[in-house]
Protein backbone atom coordinates (compact mmCIF):
# COMPACT_ATOMS: atom_id res chain seq x y z
CA UNK A 1 0.00 0.00 0.00
CA UNK A 2 1.90 2.84 -0.99
CA UNK A 3 0.51 6.53 0.17
CA UNK A 4 1.46 10.06 -1.13
CA UNK A 5 4.19 11.81 0.69
CA UNK A 6 1.19 14.40 1.98
CA UNK A 7 -0.02 11.00 4.02
CA UNK A 8 3.19 10.16 5.04
CA UNK A 9 4.15 13.67 6.23
CA UNK A 10 0.45 14.09 8.01
CA UNK A 11 1.61 10.56 9.72
CA UNK A 12 4.97 11.78 11.07
CA UNK A 13 3.41 15.01 12.17
CA UNK A 14 1.15 13.05 14.44
CA UNK A 15 3.85 10.85 15.47
CA UNK A 16 5.91 13.22 16.50
CA UNK A 17 3.61 15.41 18.10
CA UNK A 18 2.48 12.42 20.14
CA UNK A 19 5.91 11.48 22.01
CA UNK A 20 6.70 12.64 25.53
CA UNK A 21 9.99 14.24 25.98
CA UNK A 22 11.79 14.19 29.35
CA UNK A 23 9.59 11.67 30.68
CA UNK A 24 12.21 9.74 32.58
CA UNK A 25 13.37 11.53 35.89
CA UNK A 26 16.12 8.95 36.76
CA UNK A 27 19.06 8.17 34.30
CA UNK A 28 20.41 4.66 33.62
CA UNK A 29 23.47 5.30 36.21
CA UNK A 30 21.00 6.44 38.95
CA UNK A 31 19.19 3.60 38.59
CA UNK A 32 21.57 1.06 39.31
CA UNK A 33 23.84 2.83 42.05
CA UNK A 34 21.37 4.92 44.25
CA UNK A 35 20.33 2.65 46.89
CA UNK A 36 16.76 3.34 46.46
CA UNK A 37 16.72 2.04 42.98
CA UNK A 38 18.95 -0.13 42.75
CA UNK A 39 17.36 -3.13 44.01
CA UNK A 40 14.23 -2.92 41.84
CA UNK A 41 16.67 -2.48 39.33
CA UNK A 42 18.59 -5.56 39.27
CA UNK A 43 14.88 -7.14 40.45
CA UNK A 44 13.72 -6.54 37.06
CA UNK A 45 16.48 -7.44 35.19
CA UNK A 46 16.69 -10.41 36.74
CA UNK A 47 12.53 -11.09 36.08
CA UNK A 48 13.73 -10.04 32.03
CA UNK A 49 16.33 -12.98 32.26
CA UNK A 50 14.31 -15.54 33.78
CA UNK A 51 10.62 -14.67 31.59
CA UNK A 52 12.80 -15.08 28.76
CA UNK A 53 14.38 -18.76 29.95
CA UNK A 54 11.37 -20.20 31.09
CA UNK A 55 10.53 -20.63 27.52
CA UNK A 56 6.84 -19.38 27.72
CA UNK A 57 7.56 -16.58 24.82
CA UNK A 58 7.48 -20.02 22.39
CA UNK A 59 4.13 -20.71 23.64
CA UNK A 60 2.76 -17.88 23.37
CA UNK A 61 4.17 -16.95 20.17
CA UNK A 62 3.38 -20.00 18.58
CA UNK A 63 -0.26 -20.56 20.27
CA UNK A 64 -2.76 -20.47 17.55
CA UNK A 65 -0.56 -23.55 15.67
CA UNK A 66 0.16 -25.27 18.75
CA UNK A 67 -4.02 -25.19 19.41
CA UNK A 68 -4.77 -25.58 15.85
CA UNK A 69 -3.01 -28.80 15.60
CA UNK A 70 -4.17 -29.93 19.28
CA UNK A 71 -8.11 -28.91 18.92
CA UNK A 72 -8.19 -29.39 15.10
CA UNK A 73 -9.58 -26.02 14.37
CA UNK A 74 -8.52 -22.72 13.16
CA UNK A 75 -7.31 -20.30 15.41
CA UNK A 76 -6.06 -16.53 15.17
CA UNK A 77 -2.83 -15.35 16.54
CA UNK A 78 -5.44 -13.38 18.87
CA UNK A 79 -7.50 -16.07 20.08
CA UNK A 80 -4.71 -18.32 20.65
CA UNK A 81 -3.09 -15.90 23.24
CA UNK A 82 -6.23 -14.93 24.73
CA UNK A 83 -6.82 -19.37 25.17
CA UNK A 84 -3.56 -19.71 26.98
CA UNK A 85 -3.54 -16.85 29.27
CA UNK A 86 -7.19 -18.05 30.02
CA UNK A 87 -5.81 -21.42 30.87
CA UNK A 88 -2.95 -19.63 32.44
CA UNK A 89 -5.23 -17.94 34.35
CA UNK A 90 -6.79 -20.80 35.67
CA UNK A 91 -3.78 -22.74 36.45
CA UNK A 92 -3.10 -19.54 38.97
CA UNK A 93 -6.15 -19.84 40.85
CA UNK A 94 -5.71 -23.26 41.65
CA UNK A 95 -2.26 -23.18 42.70
CA UNK A 96 -3.39 -20.29 45.20
CA UNK A 97 -6.05 -22.27 46.57
CA UNK A 98 -3.97 -25.62 46.49
CA UNK A 99 -1.06 -23.19 48.62
CA UNK A 100 -4.36 -22.11 51.23
CA UNK A 101 -5.36 -24.98 51.95
CA UNK A 102 -2.38 -27.17 52.28
CA UNK A 103 -0.03 -25.07 53.30
CA UNK A 104 3.81 -24.34 52.01
CA UNK A 105 5.17 -27.36 53.61
CA UNK A 106 3.50 -30.05 53.04
CA UNK A 107 3.25 -28.58 49.42
CA UNK A 108 6.91 -28.72 49.61
CA UNK A 109 7.16 -32.16 51.21
CA UNK A 110 4.74 -33.82 49.24
CA UNK A 111 4.62 -32.04 46.45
Amino acid sequence: MVKSEADIEKMLVALESNIETGTAKVSIKTAFTDPYYKGCSWLNILNVIFHELDGINVIFLYSAVILGKVLKGNFTAREGVYTINLVNTFASFVSIWTLTTFGRRSLILFG
